[in-house]
């Protein structure tokens, strides 16, 4: 059996507001861009792509792939 798996992309307005800091290429007016190509595109009316909230991660969650140091630094 073979199971089919959607791609999700996490879009949300909340995202804009989020800042990695001066110099980091993921900018509030980046991810605008990338968003009105994907719809100029149609890739988002494609059935196997579902636009997705953005979630807070749980801290256990992100244990699942951080140490615990790091993410106590973040």
């Amino acid at each position: 059996m073979i199971l089919m798996t959607k791609l999700c992309l996490i879009f949300g307005e909340e995202l804009l507001l989020y800042s990695f800091g001066p110099g980091h290429p993921m900018r509030s007016d980046r991810i605008t861009s990338f968003w009105k190509e994907l719809e100029k595109s149609g890739l988002l009316e494609d059935r196997e792509i579902e636009v997705c909230n953005p979630v807070m991660a749980k801290r256990e969650d992100l244990l699942l792939f951080h140490d615990e140091e790091y993410v106590r630094f973040v």
